[in-house]
């Protein structure tokens, strides 16, 4: 058997991984682009309701952080896609 197990659980991982969180671009675009939609939505609807930002002009000295969409695949406990879940994230580094 030696280390075979591991080598499948990672390409496993790796594969999940892959399937499971699509490119935003990749996701608006498939045949699930309306589901997809609507999770982008929701996530955005609920950031407006919990007043976590707010858009304003940027002073000419400003460190601006960009932000994107995280996006993930979720599955029930057969591991059947059962929905679209969405995350807004901030990326880079701060300093």
């Amino acid at each position: 058997m030696g280390s075979d197990w591991f080598h499948k659980a990672v390409h496993d991982a790796m594969s999940a991984i892959t399937e499971d969180q699509p490119h935003i671009n990749e996701a608006i675009k498939g045949p699930e682009a309306n589901q997809w939609k609507e999770a982008i939505e929701a996530e955005l609807t609920q950031i407006e309701k919990l007043d976590t930002w707010e858009v304003v002009k940027a002073p000419p000295d400003a460190n601006i952080i960009d932000s994107c969409f995280v996006l993930h695949q979720k599955r029930d406990a057969q591991g059947t896609p059962c929905r679209q879940g969405i995350q807004a994230t901030v990326r880079g580094r701060l300093y």
